[in-house]
């Protein structure tokens, strides 16, 4: 898993294999590009909250299932990283699906 995140983190790698977590990932490059979590938001349409939030790990302030993935893969894009291997190291468990009742 960590190893997917590094490569994910492929403009800084040495500082991405310290956590492992992809939030700390998704931190260190949009601090490695200057951004502020103002502007990644008005770039990506989620707000600074979720952003945050997400950067945080803090899984239940964000969407589930294809929401969250859908966001982890528009900021990854928009950083330059490696989106699917951001996606792809999560926890299975952290991803569910909403069921349709």
């Amino acid at each position: 898993m960590t190893q997917d995140i590094a490569s994910a983190v492929s403009e800084t790698p040495a500082s991405a294999g310290g956590s492992g977590n992809v939030g700390s990932a998704l931190r260190t490059l949009r601090q490695s590009k200057g951004w502020s979590l103002d502007e990644v938001s008005s770039r990506i349409k989620f707000s600074a909250k979720q952003i945050e939030a997400l950067e945080n790990e803090q899984w239940g302030e964000l969407p589930t299932g294809v929401s969250l993935r859908g966001l982890i893969r528009n900021y990854a894009r928009m950083l330059g990283g490696n989106s699917q291997a951001l996606v792809d190291s999560l926890e299975a468990g952290m991803l569910p699906e909403r069921s349709r009742a």
